[in-house]
């Protein structure tokens, strides 16, 4: 009931439903990843949940499985077009610790004050290169330029370039 996860310099787009789905329990970093859905038809879910928890229906009875989730996100980017891109939940049965360090977030406003964050951005356009062609670079007017936090273990971006000091947020320096 638990995962062990490092994702760091990834870029998740373009989902009819979520780019990052998170259930269960589990030890999990992501560190510069770049999470954009913007798919063509209206979807119902954000781009990124995390929960400590999962339902299965066996034989017409739903049973929850749940465990201790320990989430530590630094320097991403959650963003698309609906407005609540990311999502969290949790049940009582379990621990759930889910940080938010030097991020860029698209959330309802009365959401994002009951993330554990520090130091995000809250509902500004990334300003990517050309998202419609999948440059999830970041433009010269980009607000995630040089906002993140230096992390010595992720000194390269995806594409290999040395990342600044301080770097900036998502997956392209």
């Amino acid at each position: 009931r638990g995962y062990n996860i490092q994702m760091e310099n990834c870029v998740l787009t373009e989902s009819k439903e979520m780019c990052l789905y998170v259930a269960g329990g589990g030890n999990q970093e992501y560190y510069h990843n770049t999470i954009y859905n913007h798919y063509s038809v209206q979807r119902g879910t954000p781009a990124a949940y995390f929960c400590n928890y999962y339902e299965l229906s066996v034989n017409g009875s739903i049973i929850t499985y749940y465990g201790d989730l320990d989430v530590q996100n630094t320097n991403n980017i959650f963003y698309g077009s609906n407005t609540n891109e990311l999502r969290t939940a949790a049940l009582d049965q379990g621990i759930c610790d889910i940080k938010f360090d030097n991020c860029l977030i698209k959330i309802n406003d009365s959401l994002y004050n009951l993330l554990d964050q520090r130091n995000c951005l809250h509902n500004i356009n990334p300003n990517f290169t050309n998202y419609s062609e999948f440059d999830f670079s970041l433009s010269q007017y980009s607000p995630c330029k040089r906002s993140g936090i230096y992390l010595p273990s992720v000194n390269c971006d995806i594409l290999g370039q040395a990342r600044n000091n301080p770097p900036s947020i998502g997956a392209y320096e």
